[in-house]
């Protein structure tokens, strides 16, 4: 498969990424994200990444999808996460 998806879930923005490994193009994508459900944004992106990306027509040509969250992150690294034990 010759593309390659990176998703960042953010407080205020979700960053969509799509390279493309033939060309070695990137496109960027950035949309507000949905605290209350940030599977939304998530898809959203996605959507708008495949959709401006022409040479991207159809998902089922990624084969390599990350997924990351700046928002966990900044939850641990702040320390206002609930408190847990493991």
């Amino acid at each position: 498969m010759p593309y390659r998806l990176g998703v960042d879930v953010g407080g205020t923005f979700t960053d969509v990424c799509l390279f493309d490994e033939d060309t070695a193009m990137v496109r960027v994508a950035k949309v507000s994200s949905t605290n209350k459900d940030p599977a939304q944004a998530v898809v959203a992106g996605v959507r708008q990444i495949l959709r401006e990306g022409a040479s991207c027509p159809r998902p089922e040509l990624v084969g390599y999808f990350a997924h990351g969250s700046t928002v966990a992150t900044n939850t641990l690294l702040q320390g206002r996460g609930a408190t847990t034990g493991l």
